[in-house]
C-alpha cells in the first residue's frame, strides 16, 4: 500500500508528464485495489488538460474511462473533448480511423452537433 501510495503522488506531481503516459499509468494501475477514486479523478483531470497529446487510440480509450468516472459532467469537460477532437479531426484522412476515433463520443453522447457534422462530413 505504501508503494502505490509513493507511485500515485510521483505521479500526480509530474507536471512535465505527457498525456498519453498518464493515460497508460491509468489503464495500468486504475483497477488495481488500493489506488483510489481520488487518484483517478486527479490523473482523468490532469489529461483532460492535455488532450492535444493524444492520439487517436489514446482518445478513443480515454473518453470511456473518463465517462466511468463520471468526469464528463465537469463543467468545460464537453467543450474541452470537442474543441481537441475537432482539431484532430482534420488531420485524420482514413475512414477506418475517423470512425474509431469518434465513436466513443458517439456512444456516451458526448458529441456536439457542430463537431458530428464535421465527423461525419
Amino acid at each position: 500500500q505504501r508503494f502505490l501510495d509513493f507511485a500515485a503522488s510521483e505521479v500526480v506531481e509530474r507536471k512535465r508528464m505527457k498525456a498519453w503516459r498518464k493515460l497508460w499509468i491509468l489503464r495500468a494501475v486504475g483497477h488495481l485495489q488500493g489506488i483510489g477514486d481520488d487518484f483517478s479523478a486527479l490523473l482523468v483531470g490532469q489529461i483532460l488538460r492535455d488532450l492535444g497529446d493524444l492520439d487517436a487510440e489514446s482518445l478513443r480509450t480515454f473518453v470511456p474511462i473518463m465517462v466511468e468516472h463520471g468526469l464528463h459532467k465537469r463543467s468545460g469537460a464537453m467543450q474541452w473533448l470537442n474543441k481537441a477532437y475537432n482539431q484532430k479531426i482534420f488531420c485524420y484522412k482514413t475512414p477506418d480511423l475517423l470512425l474509431r476515433s469518434g465513436l466513443p463520443f458517439v456512444l456516451h453522447d458526448l458529441m456536439k452537433m457542430t463537431t458530428l457534422a464535421a465527423w461525419l462530413g
